[in-house]
């Protein structure tokens, strides 16, 4: 694999529109060892069939994060920031919605306090937990890839989760799947008030013993608007809550690589 594995680098990053100086990737070539340094990890190849593999596969799942990095990097650069901000990170809009009327609007030091704290950890993969100002139970989430994945607690017995899209209520609310069919807002059956003319709606109502299930259909969002001077910069064809992200030919380009890779080892 060692042979090829500078071509298979390169192909992999032309597949996401990329090459070695964007991302800042160093590669170093010795007799029986290659040695790649990228996004603050090592690398090694030895020529070992085993070994080899192994590394390859974490290389693979880095590069494309550290490719959607130094995409949004530019784009900061292009907005004149220095960090990001918080458009850098995306979510739901039910989550959007709550965040919002939790912090009593989108420029309250309670907004501020908790862009701070949600940034904080989308540096590190991990995660949050923002609680209203007016108290009350507070949302816990997870920041994977910039995005916020949270559980919100809409209202006494019913819970929102973030990463199904669903609600879930602890109790039947019988006339929900009969009254309530797919496409309408989803208000008339939890009774958020916050999420009204928010653009979540039904898409399926599953009432049993243990309670009611609403799966949804929203939009997502960055947690602020996009600067006007990085959207100017952006790539064509990433999404518009967060247009630094790998698209899906991009994906199955670089997929198509890594199947290639597992072939010549």
């Amino acid at each position: 694999m060692l042979d090829q594995l500078p071509a298979l680098i390169d192909a992999g990053l032309s597949a996401l529109s990329s090459n070695r100086s964007d991302i800042g990737m160093t590669f170093e070539r010795r007799r029986r060892e290659v040695r790649i340094k990228i996004g603050g990890m090592d690398f090694r190849f030895c020529g070992d069939t085993s070994s080899d593999l192994l590394a390859w596969e974490r290389l693979a799942d880095r590069i494309p994060a550290v490719v959607e990095r130094a995409r949004l990097q530019a784009l900061q650069r292009a907005a004149g920031e220095d960090q990001p901000e918080a458009w850098s990170v995306h979510t739901s809009a039910t989550t959007l919605a709550w965040m919002t009327w939790a912090s009593g609007g989108n420029d309250t030091s309670a907004w501020h306090a908790a862009m701070g704290t949600i940034l904080a950890a989308a540096e590190r993969n991990s995660d949050v937990a923002i609680t209203p100002k007016s108290g009350g139970r507070p949302i816990v989430g997870v920041l994977r890839s910039r995005r916020l994945l949270a559980m919100i607690p809409v209202a006494a017995g019913i819970d929102y989760m973030d990463s199904q899209s669903v609600f879930l209520a602890r109790e039947q609310i019988p006339q929900a799947a009969s009254i309530h069919g797919p496409g309408c807002d989803v208000t008339a059956i939890v009774g958020a008030s916050w999420l009204t003319g928010k653009r979540v709606t039904i898409k399926t109502v599953h009432v049993d013993q243990a309670g009611t299930l609403v799966r949804v259909r929203q939009p997502l969002f960055p947690l602020a608007p996009i600067p006007r001077d990085a959207l100017q910069f952006a790539r064509s064809g990433g999404p518009a809550y967060a247009p630094w992200m790998i698209t899906r030919a991009e994906r199955t380009a670089f997929d198509a690589v890594d199947a290639t890779a597992h072939e010549v080892v």
